[in-house]
């Protein structure tokens, strides 16, 4: 009999095979599936220092043309303004959608081991989340202390499961998308995340939860462009920059340092 791990194991396999940069080859059987798909319409609100409201509508036409068409979602139903013009999407990021839409869904322990193989700590510093200590006659130490966690993957780990421990953990911050996929032979399959962080994780299928990151991926790439902006608007695609992951979890280590048994020691009172 096999063991129990060798089954997880395959499943991590399969997680990571399309990750760290390496493209994931799909197959007629998926692009005819994407064909299937009749429409996509991605609601997104978010409530903070300020309201926003839009739908992302993704239609096939001619030839595996997709169009995205962005609207604004106002106070009063039914009354929908286009705020940016239809514009055109690559088939295959919904070719890639649809493969990780139609996977099984995956459990959090399992979701979070294969996110944290595709996570690299080393731009922490570049992307904003550099150590601040405080005044301290063992400043210099604990900054060591701080990167070489960054460079631990026990750290990394630990540092991505304090991430996505709730799934709303601060305040003036509060997203929420439903993704509703609609194909031609009538079925629907809806998802839905309220979560605050990066990727926003975990995802709901049909109301079961999954931590398929390549699904979250897909999801982004249906968004316009981070920096797109229209009449006040912008994308909600930067929810899933992997920069806001790694500060986060920077964040999370810095605050382990200042808390620790060497920010302690009589040698680091503040002066």
């Amino acid at each position: 009999m096999r063991n129990r791990g060798y089954g997880a194991c395959l499943l991590l396999a399969a997680l990571l095979s399309g990750c760290c940069g390496a493209s994931k080859e799909f197959t007629e059987r998926d692009r005819n599936s994407a064909r299937n798909v009749r429409m996509i319409d991605i609601y997104y609100q978010h409530t903070g220092w300020g309201f926003q409201s839009d739908h992302f509508r993704l239609e096939i036409g001619e030839g595996d043309a997709m169009s995205r068409t962005w609207f604004d979602v106002p106070d009063v139903p039914d009354h929908e303004r286009m705020i940016a013009p239809a514009d055109s999407i690559d088939f295959d990021a919904v070719v890639a959608f649809v493969h990780y839409l139609n996977q099984p869904n995956i459990a959090k322990d399992a979701g979070i081991s294969a996110l944290s193989r595709t996570i690299s700590m080393r731009d922490a510093d570049k992307g904003g989340a550099g150590f601040i200590g405080y005044p301290s006659a063992c400043n210099a130490a604990l900054e060591r202390e701080y990167l070489r966690r960054l460079r631990d993957r026990r750290e990394i780990r630990k540092a991505l499961e304090s991430s996505y421990e709730r799934e709303i953990t601060w305040t003036d911050d509060y997203p929420s998308m439903e993704i509703r996929v609609s194909f031609d032979d009538g079925s629907e399959v809806s998802l839905q995340s309220r979560a605050q962080s990066a990727l926003m994780l975990p995802w709901r299928k049909d109301g079961v939860e999954t931590w398929d990151y390549r699904l979250a991926d897909a999801i982004a790439n249906l968004l316009p462009d981070e920096h797109a902006r229209f009449q006040g608007h912008h994308s909600p695609r930067t929810r899933f920059l992997r920069s806001r992951l790694v500060n986060r979890m920077a964040q999370i280590v810095q605050s382990e340092v200042l808390r620790g048994e060497l920010a302690r020691a009589p040698i680091c009172k503040r002066i």
